[in-house]
């Protein structure tokens, strides 16, 4: 989880980096953080159309968006007010708020790089 003592992405020396959402550790490349970023941001473009009065849903990451990356599968889970992810194979969840500032935390990582 994000908070002032972790960090939810951390640069390594070849140019990737190892990225923390919620309880799960990933060694991550560039392309992949991106893609993460997009993916999170599509999901949640999807979550601010809902009708607070109607009952919340699953999104899904749109294919196109995690197309050519290792990632598989970006879904939100209404729920469990969670994100549940893929990547290499390797699937978990976690909770939207630390989704949410992982991929920010990216991003702001990766502006400045780009």
């Amino acid at each position: 989880m994000t908070h002032p003592f972790h960090s939810a992405y951390r640069a390594l020396p070849d140019g990737g980096g190892v990225l923390n959402v919620g309880q799960t550790e990933i060694v991550i490349n560039l392309l992949n953080l991106a893609v993460f970023v997009a993916a999170i941001g599509d999901v949640e473009a999807q979550r601010v159309h809902d009708d607070p009065q109607a009952p919340q849903h699953t999104h899904a990451v749109r294919p196109e968006v995690i197309e050519g990356s290792n990632w598989s599968r970006v879904t939100y889970v209404a729920e469990r007010n969670t994100y549940a992810v893929t990547f290499l194979g390797v699937s978990w969840e976690t909770s939207v708020p630390v989704a949410i500032a992982a991929a920010a935390e990216a991003k702001a990582y990766l502006e400045p790089n780009q």
